[in-house]
């Protein structure tokens, strides 16, 4: 009769995942990151651009860490808001309509600029998020 033993050296295990864990917020925070950047960069690819003051207003962020999860925020409306110089209006005050009426015909750009690239990641954002951590984590 033959037998083996395994013997395993918690202290060494445990230093290890904690180094590992100690990796994975400013990785994790990137990938979220850079996840938001594409969708904002898809986004000001499809944003009408009468007159920029729209596309000059786009914006994203990420907050949070590791523990509580990082949320990514992108919009229009911020970067100073400016006054569109044609309407006299600030971004924030008419970016819902722009966004919304699929009835506005635009010579560049569309309706739904940042709900369609959202929707395009979303199926793939946690897989998008892993891959971009596993590269960071090798």
């Amino acid at each position: 009769m033959s037998s083996a033993e395994l013997r395993l050296d918690v202290k060494s295990l445990e230093k290890v995942l904690n180094a590992t864990v100690m990796k994975l917020d400013p990785v994790s925070k990137k990938a979220t990151e850079e996840l938001c950047k594409a969708i904002y960069e898809e986004s000001l690819r499809l944003v009408p651009k009468d007159t920029g003051t729209l596309a000059s207003s786009a914006y994203y962020t990420v907050l949070g860490n590791f523990k509580t999860g990082f949320v990514g925020y992108i919009g229009y409306g911020g970067n100073g808001n400016r006054f569109n110089p044609k309407s006299r209006r600030r971004a924030s005050e008419y970016m819902i309509v722009v966004h919304e009426d699929l009835s506005a015909q635009h010579k560049n750009g569309q309706a739904k600029f940042l709900e369609i690239p959202v929707r395009r990641f979303q199926g793939k954002a946690a897989e998008e998020i892993a891959k971009i951590i596993g590269g960071e984590l090798n």
